[in-house]
């Protein structure tokens, strides 16, 4: 019999601006779903990363080119000249 692990996540708090009507459409779809609009965020970034048509993809990897990680204070974050805005 496997024994049962406790699994805990880290997890940090980031703010995003999406699209209204995208946030629409996933708010009735996490309702429907009866999960957290928070769960299906996540759940989507997941699989869009997973699936992602890239060969540098590489699942837990930052591309080096966007990496610029702060270890002094644990902050990360990720150039975004590439990036439209």
């Amino acid at each position: 019999m496997t024994l049962f692990k406790v699994k805990k996540h880290e997890y940090i708090n980031k703010t995003f601006r999406m699209p209204l009507e995208l946030v629409k459409k996933m708010e009735i779809i996490a309702q429907d779903k009866h999960v957290s609009l928070n769960n299906l965020v996540t759940q989507c970034c997941e699989y869009a990363l997973d699936n992602i048509d890239d060969n540098r993809n590489k699942k837990n990897t930052l591309y080096e080119d966007d990496q610029n990680i702060c270890e002094k204070d644990g902050n990360y974050s990720k150039s975004t000249s590439h990036v439209n805005q």
